[in-house]
């Protein structure tokens, strides 16, 4: 747990043993003469803002508190970046909502390890962009991600997006969900898909260049209308117009109006031939 400071209400702080436990400092000391205290910080923190036995400032004192909340601050971040790597503004977040009253020492933490690159943005940027392409994320998906993220503009100006590169993550997510729309009919299919393709970031021209492959199976087509014809007729069999709602009904749930008009005469037809 982080440690507070010394208020300015204590005019005296004296130091009365230190002692060296491995990597762990205990400091026993007393405030304004009657308070007596003892703090246990890591030798790290010690090594940096050595105190010695007798009387310290409230300031030297605070030194050692700051750089031990500091050092407490840095563990808990290293602890989050060797999980998964974390944007700047990732960690700025989640250490702000841990320590909320440590601003400063935060600011200083994230600053340091920016200049030494164990926290660095465009590292961030490269590594997922590998990531986002190699399991066929569409550009704006990926755009929209940093942005989300708060990455520099400069960061996601400078991304490159070939074409190519484009047209073959879609081609290859496409091949992954065609056969989950199988069972609908074919306008409900391209319907679907191109709203996954949507959402998955790839460009509308791309889109229509992918679902334009997709292949028509006039059979399945046929007893796929002819389900969807019997099922509309069950639900308006005691209509008057059962005729204009059942093909309403077959219109919106993706059929193209002249397939219903030509299935329906078809069957009159049948019926009139018996």
């Amino acid at each position: 747990m982080p440690l507070e400071r010394i208020g300015n209400d204590v005019k005296s702080i004296e130091i009365t043993n230190v002692e060296i436990k491995e990597s762990k400092v205990i400091i026993e000391y007393i405030l304004n003469d009657d308070d007596k205290e003892k703090i246990k910080i890591s030798y790290f923190s010690y090594d940096e803002c050595p105190l010695e036995v007798g009387k310290v400032s409230v300031e030297d004192f605070n030194k050692l508190i700051k750089e031990e909340n500091k050092n407490i601050i840095k563990n808990y971040i290293s602890d989050l970046l060797v999980k998964r790597p974390y944007s700047k503004a990732e960690v700025l977040t989640k250490t702000y909502d841990k320590f909320d009253y440590l601003e400063e020492e935060i600011n200083e933490v994230v600053k340091e390890l920016e200049e030494v690159k164990l926290l660095d943005d465009q590292d961030y940027v490269t590594i997922f962009l590998d990531h986002f392409n190699g399991a066929y994320y569409g550009k704006y998906y990926i755009i929209n991600y940093f942005k989300e993220k708060e990455i520099n503009d400069v960061y996601i100006d400078s991304l490159s997006f070939p074409i190519d590169l484009e047209k073959e993550k879609a081609h290859k997510y496409f091949e992954i969900i065609k056969n989950k729309y199988v069972s609908n009919n074919i306008i409900k299919q391209k319907k679907k898909i191109s709203e996954q393709m949507l959402k998955r970031g790839f460009d509308l021209e791309i889109i229509d260049d992918v679902i334009s492959t997709l292949e028509i199976d006039e059979t399945k087509e046929k007893e796929l209308l002819k389900k969807d014809y019997n099922k509309a007729l069950q639900k308006y069999k005691k209509r008057e117009d059962k005729d204009n709602l059942i093909i309403s009904y077959l219109v919106n749930v993706g059929y193209k109006l002249g397939d219903v008009e030509d299935y329906i005469n078809s069957l009159k037809n049948e019926e009139n031939n018996k």
